[in-house]
């Protein structure tokens, strides 16, 4: 069944709430960023979304590292101004377009995108109640609204692998070439949101063992569909990824690329003859998992880390806390949500 088909057939009491609830949660997010200040990394995020607009994808210093290709719609606003102001300078559109707020609401509409997918895949699984609920706690979910308003890609990739996970959920469900291709393509545009992403990989392959584990003799029988759909994921994943950033300098060989970190440094070293095959990844791409494995090693962009009144940096032997996470989950995720997830846990082990 299709979304569409899905939505169709909700009631139109139940299309009213999911509505209301999508535009409580968009005025939430527009109506409390209107007297907040950007954070330190913004305008990171939106100059390297206009580099990209501008054809140049590069990584030009440090402070690159991370950014990714969806920053461009943060700074497509600003783009378009100046495109208008060399046509028509009084065009009533230039100063909404070109007010740094304009770039912050790109990233509000990804509120309501992400809210939908949450309601569609509850409802699926456990009814329509349940995806109301999901809604519900998604809507007045703090932490979401406080990354939701932002020009950077955090909510990007919280939006990308939710739905990327919920088609491929449908894909497991239903492998039909539709499925196959929605899957694909939302892994690929996760891929331009952060580097996080890459984890999903791994995770689909996880999820697909853990589904098919019991069926060896199903798969075998149908492994030229499995072959069609691996080499469908592959393609598109490449293609999506080269695309966002510009096809620009693609197909570089591991010898070519000069690494900073001692982790590509030394596959770079040991790689023998793979070492002169070219990388079917833009240079932008593979330069940038570079920087970040450097910054893991050398704590380069690391600021000051506080946890239970110590403060640890790059200059600390031991600039990690162990358990940070989980320790900041506890402080940050409201009571009520730990608790119902404790609450599905036991519910989950029980039956």
């Amino acid at each position: 069944m299709s979304t569409h088909e899905e939505y169709s057939k909700l009631s139109t009491l139940q299309k009213a709430l999911i509505t209301f609830l999508l535009l409580i949660g968009l005025c939430l997010n527009i109506a409390s960023m209107q007297k907040k200040a950007t954070t330190y990394d913004e305008h990171l995020h939106f100059s390297y979304g206009t580099r990209i607009l501008n054809g140049n994808p590069e990584r030009v210093t440090r402070v690159d590292d991370s950014k990714m290709p969806f920053s461009a719609l943060n700074a497509l606003p600003l783009f378009l101004s100046e495109k208008l102001k060399k046509q028509n300078p009084s065009n009533f559109l230039i100063p909404f377009l070109s007010n740094y707020k304009t770039a912050q609401y790109v990233t509000v509409l990804f509120f309501p995108l992400l809210g939908f997918f949450i309601f569609l895949w509850s409802r699926r699984l456990y009814g329509n109640a349940a995806g109301i609920f999901s809604l519900f706690c998604y809507t007045f979910a703090p932490n979401l609204i406080a990354h939701a308003r932002l020009v950077t890609t955090d909510f990007y990739i919280t939006a990308l692998t939710t739905i990327s996970l919920y088609f491929f959920w449908k894909f497991n469900q239903n492998p039909s070439v539709k499925n196959s291709f929605l899957s694909a393509l939302t892994l690929g545009l996760a891929q331009l949101t952060k580097y996080t992403a890459i984890y999903l990989y791994f995770i689909f392959g996880v999820i697909f063992f853990l589904k098919h584990a019991g069926q060896i003799g199903k798969i075998r029988h149908h492994y030229k569909k499995i072959i069609i759909h691996l080499f469908l994921f592959i393609f598109i994943n490449l293609f999506v990824i080269n695309a966002g950033f510009l096809f620009k300098n693609t197909l570089i060989p591991l010898k070519d690329y000069s690494f900073r970190s001692r982790l590509f440094q030394s596959i770079q070293t040991n790689a023998g003859l793979l070492k002169t095959v070219p990388l079917p990844f833009p240079h932008a791409f593979i330069d940038g998992l570079d920087w970040v494995k450097n910054n893991e090693e050398t704590g380069e962009s690391f600021g000051n880390i506080y946890l239970f009144g110590k403060i640890k940096n790059k200059a600390t032997p031991e600039r990690n806390f162990k358990g940070y996470y989980i320790f900041a989950f506890l402080f940050k995720v409201p009571l009520a949500i730990q608790i119902l997830i404790l609450l599905s846990l036991i519910h989950f082990f029980r039956n």
